[in-house]
C-alpha cells in the first residue's frame, strides 16, 4: 500500500510501483462489478501510459481506499 501512496503522491513510476499497481488491479477485478469497471480501466491506463492525470489519480485514490477496506 505504501508504494501505491507513493505513486499517488509523486506520479513517479518504477519497478515497485508497476508491481503494486498490477496487484491492485488483480485484487479489485476479482471483487468488483461492472459499476467500478471504468475506475479499473483507468488503472490499466495508468499502468500502460504512466500518465498521472486527474482521472487516473482519482482511480488510484479509489483503489487505495477500497483495498484498505478489504484488510
Amino acid at each position: 500500500m505504501d508504494t501505491l501512496y507513493e505513486l499517488l503522491e509523486t506520479g513517479n513510476f518504477n519497478e515497485n510501483t508497476d508491481g503494486a499497481l498490477i496487484w491492485a488491479i488483480f485484487e479489485l477485478e476479482s471483487s468488483y462489478s461492472t459499476i467500478e469497471s471504468k475506475k479499473i480501466e483507468r488503472l490499466y491506463e495508468l499502468l500502460e501510459t504512466k500518465n498521472c492525470n486527474e482521472n487516473t489519480k482519482s482511480a488510484l485514490s479509489w483503489a487505495i481506499h477500497e483495498l484498505e477496506k478489504q484488510k
